[in-house]
């Protein structure tokens, strides 16, 4: 049986120091105090903690382009984590977006495709990835179809603030009660360490004046198992 760690994380407006005419990034320009030397210590905090989680599948967003998880993943030393370009970018006002880097070793891109959902307003892009795991053939799509919601509330935990469900994943049925590739439950986590939160749970943002901290979000892992 092989194993995937898996990683989703909110970076907290991740943007370059450059100043995009087509986007809304105006408070990260070096006239805003978002200078090269502010930037290099937010991409040293988040590539600790990326570190710490070991991902092999990741997924990540607040992120102003590819280039930018291309240096995180550099910045982290791993050879072996790759992004999946999107070459549409984001037509987000703010120039957000998010972006899917994996372990080359276990997966290998079938496809992409970013979409935008028009519903009573258009969403942010939503970017499509199809992997296969290199170990094993293709796995068939599951007959049983339907979705879980899974924010990780045990059972009897009360929720302090609403950061701890933010962040959720979504999956589909087959991945939880089917066969091949799975999810396994009890691996689904908020990573609390004090790296990215507070004694008393919260998420310990970046400071501009301090350089310390990482994300008003907290780091959302699980492990598939194949």
């Amino acid at each position: 049986m092989g194993t995937i760690n898996l990683a989703w994380w909110n970076l907290q407006n991740f943007f370059d120091t450059d100043d995009d005419p087509i986007s809304k990034d105006f408070d990260f320009t070096a006239a805003k105090g978002w200078t090269q030397e502010v930037f290099e210590a937010k991409k040293a905090n988040l590539a600790e903690v990326l570190n710490a989680l070991k991902p092999e599948l990741l997924a990540v967003g607040e992120i102003e382009k590819d280039t930018l998880l291309e240096e995180l993943i550099a910045q982290m030393g791993n050879p072996h984590l790759k992004v999946v370009t999107d070459e549409s970018g984001t037509s987000d006002f703010r120039g957000i977006d998010v972006s899917i880097a994996y372990d080359e070793r276990k997966l290998s891109v079938v496809a992409r495709v970013a979409h935008l959902i028009h519903l009573r307003y258009r969403t942010r892009d939503v970017f499509e990835v199809v992997f296969e795991i290199n170990e094993t053939w293709k796995f068939l799509p599951q007959q049983k179809v339907g979705t879980y919601f899974l924010d990780r509330a045990g059972r009897g935990q009360k929720l302090a603030n609403r950061y701890q469900v933010i962040d959720q994943l979504v999956v589909s049925r087959g991945l939880v009660t089917g066969e091949g590739l799975t999810l396994d439950l009890d691996s689904v986590d908020i990573f609390r360490d004090a790296l990215v939160a507070t004694k008393s749970g919260r998420p310990r943002s970046f400071s501009r004046k301090t350089r310390k901290g990482t994300s008003d979000h907290l780091p959302l892992t699980a492990v598939l198992r194949y």
